[in-house]
């Protein structure tokens, strides 16, 4: 309990900057610059240029605190300045008096021999400074005729402070130091695993504490699962195919613009939820509902047609039949009223009904024809009986006429 209560207290000491304790040098040195003569104060960088290949593990500067916080913040840029990439940044807890301090970095910088890299510190420090360029390999920012006083140390075999993995020999290797991100082909991870290019998997790729949830990677086939369901199925072979759920209760929403209700398949097209009831519109289970227009080039609907109307056995209504239907119920016979239908059409059984119409109605027409022709024909008869009447009439009227004229005019032996 003693060795912890003091361990305690050095951190609480160094964090607020009133102890110093120098970090055990990871690295080899490999860049320095010792020399100063005078102070910076405030916010400064100076470029280095690497002389081995390997990782960055420790920084050491001339530093102290300038009377603000007891911390400032080192950062690691690519090139030379401020503007290149990132590489790392962490906090230095500062003394208050001049001292070399070394830092080892919580993260892995990788540096290339002969390339150029910045630190950086931001931050109320004080950082001694020699008024020259004694160092060939870069300069003050401020003044690129100074250097600042810094050294670096370089590790050949990994990152720094945590330069080690644990679990060698379990079959389980991870950083010893668990915060860590681990950069693959990546000197500067964004993530826990950073991957900068492509990766393989041969199986599963599991979602963390949830094993029933994961993506499964087999031949020509990628699958999708959660909480046991395989949602999702890629397959491509001498049939391809995209499946989506696996059997279950799985409601399927596009961007809330079509929606597929797993529970009865029924398909919804400009909403997620009909404004017509898919469960009492006619009582009749519709599997798809539009809500708005539809614009088709051809539409085929699977009912039966009213062929039946040329049965012999069919009885259709006579024309005063439906006449007198009409004035009675203000619509045609075997269809529903308006109000009835409550602005509802089906298709395929009102098509059959207006065929069965136009049949019946076509059967009248001939019906109509025929019995016209038979009475154009006793027209006829009667016309040609009419005129033969006519010639006699005439024959009649002329021997009248002649008889007529003997009567009135006496012969000779008369007189």
């Amino acid at each position: 309990m003693k060795k912890l209560i003091n361990h305690s207290l050095l951190v609480l000491l160094f964090s607020l900057g009133l102890f110093n304790v120098a970090s055990a040098q990871v690295g080899t040195l490999d860049q320095s610059q010792t020399q100063f003569d005078n102070t910076w104060t405030n916010d400064a960088w100076q470029s280095f240029t690497a002389g081995t290949t390997g990782n960055l593990s420790d920084i050491e500067m001339h530093i102290k605190n300038a009377g603000g916080t007891g911390a400032t913040t080192l950062s690691i840029y690519n090139g030379e300045g401020t503007s290149g990439t990132l590489l790392h940044t962490q906090t230095v807890n500062l003394p208050s008096s001049w001292s070399w301090v070394l830092t080892t970095l919580s993260g892995t910088v990788a540096v290339t021999s002969g390339t150029k890299y910045t630190i950086s510190l931001t931050g109320n420090v004080n950082w001694k400074v020699r008024m020259s360029n004694v160092y060939s390999g870069g300069y003050y920012g401020n003044l690129s005729t100074w250097d600042l006083s810094f050294k670096t140390y370089v590790s050949s075999g990994g990152g720094g402070a945590d330069d080690d993995w644990s679990g060698a020999g379990t079959g389980k290797m991870y950083p010893s130091n668990l915060s860590d991100k681990i950069g693959i082909n990546t000197n500067n991870p964004l993530y826990n695993l950073h991957v900068n290019g492509n990766a393989g998997f041969n199986s599963y790729i599991y979602h963390n504490g949830d094993t029933n949830t994961s993506l499964l990677y087999t031949t020509d086939r990628v699958r999708l699962r959660a909480g046991g369901e395989w949602l999702l199925d890629l397959y491509e072979g001498s049939q391809d195919w995209v499946k989506i759920g696996d059997g279950g209760d799985v409601d399927i929403n596009f961007n809330n613009d079509m929606f597929l209700r797993g529970s009865d398949g029924k398909f919804f097209i400009g909403s997620t939820t009909s404004t017509i009831n898919p469960t009492t519109a006619d009582g009749a289970p519709y599997l798809l509902y539009v809500n708005g227009g539809g614009l088709f080039e051809e539409v085929q609907v699977m009912t039966g047609w009213a062929d039946f109307v040329f049965n012999k056995d069919h009885k259709r209504p006579s024309i005063l039949e439906e006449s007198a239907f009409i004035k009675k119920n203000g619509h045609l016979m075997g269809f529903q009223s308006a109000e009835e239908m409550d602005g509802r059409v089906n298709l395929g059984d009102v098509t059959v009904r207006q065929q069965m119409k136009i049949e019946e109605m076509r059967l009248d027409m001939i019906d109509m024809y025929l019995e016209n022709k038979d009475l154009k024909e006793e027209v006829n008869a009667l016309k040609t009986n009419l005129d033969e009447l006519k010639e006699e009439v005439e024959d009649l009227q002329n021997l009248y006429s002649e008889l007529n004229d003997k009567i009135e005019t006496p012969s000779t032996d008369e007189k």
